[in-house]
């Protein structure tokens, strides 16, 4: 299983390959250096990412855990925008009706 900051750090390098920054990835997953080198290690080790020609790349299996966890098909920027989607019901409830959720099962 693959840890949360793990799949961050892979999405960000996923979309910023050439354009990435270690502080970015630092402030994002909020680490220290020593964390950072930590993460990058483990997941270099797992076989995520490969160091090379001084660039951070992933790797196919890193992809594969992109497209399971379907992360491919959004760009990072759209992970932390503030847009909400709402859907409205065809009547309004009064302040006495009980609201149950759609598909709801007991």
């Amino acid at each position: 299983m693959i840890d949360f900051k793990e799949l961050l750090v892979l999405k960000y390098l996923n979309d910023y390959e050439d354009e990435y920054t270690f502080l970015e990835i630092k402030q994002l997953c909020n680490f220290s250096t020593k964390q950072l080198k930590i993460c990058l290690k483990i997941m270099h080790d797992k076989k995520l990412l490969i160091y090379e020609n001084n660039e951070l790349r992933i790797l196919s299996a890193g992809r594969v855990i992109l497209k399971e966890n379907k992360l491919l098909d959004i760009h990072f920027d759209e992970l932390f925008s503030d847009k909400v989607t709402l859907q409205f019901i065809d009547s309004p409830l009064n302040i006495g009706d009980i609201y149950i959720p759609k598909d709801f099962k007991k």
